[in-house]
């Protein structure tokens, strides 16, 4: 069994009450989150936030489990809470590019995944603007994602959000495709891009291995014959009796 299969979640299941060469009942699985952390919640009981119920972290900590932060000063938010309003994708927690400096120069998280070579994963994440109608937090927001290993990035991508105020905050699915190259790759983000003076968001990260293209065509047969043999064991038990 390869490492899709086992990502994916793909188990055979033999019935007891099917004989050893019947079909096996098979289940799906939802794919497995490669990413510790991807919501930024405090599961380790290290958020110490300030009278906003912020927490500003330096480049360098690694204080936000799962990740390490690079570039500039990162703002750790909780969720609705003092002057910036907002409300997290997932959770209760996200990351504010612009921190409290809320200038051009922009913090970025960075986190090491296991995965196998040339198998091919996909990233999805959430870039949030607005957050009580104000202006200052309406975007359009720019963030910049990043796979690599310790050879060279092999995905470099400036993903845009669009513009306007809402409240609650408004969030906005994006995603990338890369295969990966060695046994570890590490993915980034970093902010690229504000519309307002503040509020770069980040939330809801997860990375995934894309399935096979057999995979999925070899779990329908395989229910199908499942489906067959159940319909056909009732007319063989009514011709015993």
């Amino acid at each position: 069994m390869n490492r899709i299969t086992q990502v994916l979640g793909t188990s055979l299941l033999l019935g007891a009450s099917l004989c050893p060469w019947e079909a096996q009942a098979i289940s799906l699985d939802p794919p497995m989150n490669l990413v510790y952390n991807g919501s930024f919640e405090d599961i380790e009981s290290t958020f110490i936030g300030d009278s906003h119920v912020n927490m500003s972290l330096l480049p360098g900590s690694m204080t936000l489990p799962g990740w390490t932060v690079f570039g500039a000063e990162l703002g750790w938010v909780g969720m609705g809470q003092g002057d910036w309003g907002v409300d997290a994708k997932d959770g209760n927690k996200l990351v504010d590019f612009t921190g409290y400096h809320n200038d051009g120069v922009y913090a970025g998280v960075t986190q090491d995944i296991l995965t196998d070579v040339g198998t091919v994963y996909e990233v999805v994440f959430h870039i949030g603007r607005g957050g009580n109608g104000d202006a200052n937090y309406a975007g359009p927001n720019a963030v910049r994602a990043m796979a690599g290993d310790l050879s060279g990035v092999y995905h470099d991508e400036v993903f845009t959000s669009s513009g306007g105020t809402s409240d609650p905050t408004a969030w906005e699915r994006f995603s990338f495709r890369f295969t990966a190259q060695d046994m570890v790759t590490t993915i980034s983000f970093q902010g690229a891009g504000k519309g307002g003076c503040c509020l770069v968001g980040l939330d809801d990260v997860a990375v995934t291995a894309v399935p096979e293209p057999g995979t999925y065509a070899l779990i329908a047969t395989g229910a199908l014959m499942v489906g067959w043999q159940l319909r056909r064991r009732p007319r063989q038990n009514s011709r015993m009796i």
